[in-house]
């Protein structure tokens, strides 16, 4: 045996030598860069391009098989602006020898200095690489119809155990000073990439390996640009097929002229596990910062392969809204409290699919408020939406606008005074609705708020029901306490048509008017216990329009209480003092009107509001009244008649008797939120002449025929 081991060690020691004295003399021998000419020329006829080698091509052998380019250049496609499509300043790539002969892949880091890459689309939507690909495809045809048709080599892709991956093994990535452009002039858009930097960690299977990542970024009009930078370990188990990113954090900061503030910052981290055999992706440590935002969550997402399903939970902590809306926009907020809107934070358990999204249970925190429940978009392509939300508390008035005023009263015995700031109202006076918008919804949800403050109005246990599709949106029921009472309403918004239409069905009952009303609008000119029913219809998307073309009816009531900036009964003793020529009794402090009860209704038609049928009861006075308001000019035109029931008793002991019976007149004109009152002295005057005379018929006259012929003359 001695002798064929002999032989043996003979011939592989020949082969080493041979091996070692070829990987020194061939380097010396062949020099690469005698077939520039050919390498270009090959680069010519597959491509159609020019390609220049600028720089040295250093050739090595033993232990490391590798070539080392300095500066080259490819040309661009015909057809584009910039004459190159590539360049370089150094690329070199070795493979280690001695492996290769066990089958596995070494190879050094594989570096890329100073790569210039100008990427395109013209204005056909033809990309400056089509030509490039083209002729790849064509190459990989040919090499394997030649030759009866190869077959891949043991190990390649195809392979069943995935040798090929296996063997290989790379030193890492070294790419400097790379910068990247990209024009679609299509769309008139550009990018540019400067400085692009990446760097990793030796690259084997099995193995973690570590990512560095930084580059600059420029986009076009409106012009930003960033910096960003990447970090995180990379690792793949190929028996279990499972790739993860950990400690993966991604930081960017933007600048421009259209940034509020010139600049935004954001910054994404993560550990990210994929699982090719479960078809599962999984999220955890998720941290996700915007200037003063965080957010924070875990994610699975299953069958990514076919429809991904996602399950998670997020939590923003708490951020001031108010500052990040001014950081990505220029616009500020300002609301009626400065200490509104500075206070935010969300805590949900969301899950879906790409077409459907779910959040349960869903708690946000604003400022003193908390909102709970659940909220699902079942149809994302349809941005369907489903909700069911509780709000604990909240003050709306405190995210108004500060330059926002109070909505004025209307003159008493109208109902606007009642019912102004009910939801119907706010319905039919909302100004430029944008029916497109409302076209596209579909909303089903309720909403129920345990106290709410809107136009300094107080209500409680407030429940809200939507249902809106295709343009008919309808809030039914809508229901609430307030001021010792309660409402309930049925509005309806239907935006199908060319125009917007408005219906609304409300009902107030038992709710004191005086609060409703001094809270509302700063003074209760009406007080007492309210009854009110509206049923009106409008036309039209702006406030105007809808006043214009207000229809319906309404009917009130209110029971012991007063009218407030009017005394009836001091305005009777003024007009009877100046009728006798004596002197006018002494101002009285409370300009006010008691009353038992209030009753009347109202007629709308194309803005035009009638009352015909208005009564009130006083201890002294029964009051009738008709007349018309203008809603649109925001005026009223009254005339009300004032009957004495009971001696008016005077300062100083003065009975007004002679008042008893007598109606008297007054005409209420003017703006409805400041209306005047006037009493009809000559008209009183004459129905006091006339009751005089009647007394005096009644008296003397004795003769039955004779009293009805001056009765008649009279009359």
């Amino acid at each position: 045996m001695k002798g064929p081991l002999k032989w043996i060690a003979a011939v592989v020691g020949v082969v080493v030598l041979l091996v070692v004295s070829a990987a020194i003399l061939l380097p010396i021998l062949i020099d690469p860069n005698d077939h520039k000419p050919e390498i270009i020329a090959q680069v010519k006829e597959r491509t159609g391009r020019d390609l220049r080698i600028d720089g040295d091509i250093a050739l090595s052998v033993f232990p490391w098989i590798g070539v080392e380019l300095g500066k080259v250049e490819l040309s661009n496609a015909a057809g584009f602006d910039n004459p190159v499509f590539a360049s370089t300043d150094k690329v070199s790539i070795r493979v280690k020898l001695l492996p290769l002969f066990s089958k596995r892949l070494e190879m050094d880091t594989v570096t890329i200095h100073g790569l210039n890459l100008n990427l395109a689309r013209d204005g056909g939507g033809r990309n400056n690489w089509d030509d490039l690909a083209k002729a790849g495809q064509g190459q990989g045809e040919s090499d394997t119809d030649s030759g009866g048709g190869a077959s891949p080599p043991s190990g390649s892709k195809g392979s069943p155990d995935g040798s090929a991956a296996a063997a290989l093994a790379i030193g890492g990535l070294d790419i400097d000073d790379a910068n990247l452009t990209w024009h679609d002039a299509t769309k008139n858009q550009s990018l540019e990439v400067r400085k692009l930097n990446l760097q990793t960690g030796a690259i084997s299977a099995g193995e973690p390996v570590d990512l560095s990542l930084e580059l600059d970024v420029q986009v076009g009009e409106p012009a930003i640009s960033g910096h960003i930078t990447a970090r995180g370990r990379l690792d793949y188990d190929q028996d279990r097929q499972i790739a993860r990113v950990d400690d993966l954090r991604i930081e960017s900061k933007f600048s421009g002229e259209t940034l509020p503030g010139g600049s935004a910052r954001v910054a994404l981290g993560a550990d990210i596990i994929h699982d090719g055999a479960e078809n599962s992706l999984v999220i955890e440590e998720l941290e996700l910062e915007a200037e003063d935002m965080k957010l924070t969550g875990q994610m699975r997402v299953a069958n990514t392969h076919t429809v991904p399903e996602a399950e998670g939970s997020i939590r923003i902590a708490e951020f001031n809204p108010k500052k990040l809306h001014g950081v990505f926009s220029d616009v500020s907020i300002e609301t009626r409290d400065p200490k509104a809107l500075t206070r935010a934070s969300l805590e949900a358990t969301i899950g879906g699919n790409p077409n459907q999204l779910f959040v349960e249970p869903l708690t946000i925190r604003l400022d003193d408020s908390t909102i709970s429940g659940e909220v699902s978009v079942p149809d994302i392509k349809t941005q369907a939406l489903r909700f069911e939300l509780a709000l604990d508390a909240i003050d709306a008035d405190r995210y108004m606008a500060p330059e926002a005023e109070k909505s004025e009263g209307a003159a008493p015995g109208t109902t606007s005074a009642a019912t102004a700031g009910t939801p119907g109202t706010a319905a039919t006076g909302a100004a430029e609705i944008p029916k497109e918008a409302l076209r596209k919804l579909d909303v089903i949800g309720q909403m129920n708020i345990g106290k709410l403050k809107a136009s300094n109005l107080n209500l409680s246990d407030v429940n809200v029901r939507i249902n809106a599709k295709d343009g008919l949106i309808r809030l039914n029921p809508v229901d609430a306490k307030l001021y010792d009472g309660t409402y309930a309403g049925n509005i309806t918004v239907d935006a199908r048509g060319k125009r917007l239409r408005t219906s609304v069905d409300e009902n107030l009952a038992g709710v004191l008017a005086g609060p409703l009303l001094k809270d509302l609008q700063g003074q209760d000119r009406i007080t007492g216990k309210a009854n009110v029913n509206i049923a009106m219809k409008s036309v039209g998307e702006t406030a105007d329009e809808v006043k214009k073309s207000l229809n319906g009816s309404a009917d009130f009531a209110f029971t012991d209480g007063a009218i407030n900036g009017v005394n009836v009964a001091r305005m009777i003793r003024e007009a009877y003092a100046r009728i006798k020529g004596a002197k006018l009794p002494p101002e009285e402090a409370e300009q006010k009107t008691d009353f038992s009860e209030v009753r009347g209704s109202v007629h709308v038609s194309n803005g035009i509001a009638t009352n015909n049928d208005f009564t009130m009861s006083t201890p002294l006075l029964r009051v009738n009244g008709k007349g018309t308001a203008n809603l649109p000019a925001e005026t009223v035109d009254y005339r009300v008649q004032a009957t004495v029931v009971k001696t008016l008793k005077g300062q100083g002991g003065e009975e007004l008797d002679d008042l008893v019976g007598i109606p008297i007149p007054i005409h209420v004109t003017g703006r409805a939120a400041d209306p005047k009152y006037a009493l009809d002295t000559e008209a009183l005057a004459q129905a006091l002449a006339k009751s005089k005379v009647q007394d005096v018929i009644d008296e003397k006259v004795g003769d039955d025929r004779v009293k009805g012929l001056l009765k008649g003359l009279l009359k």
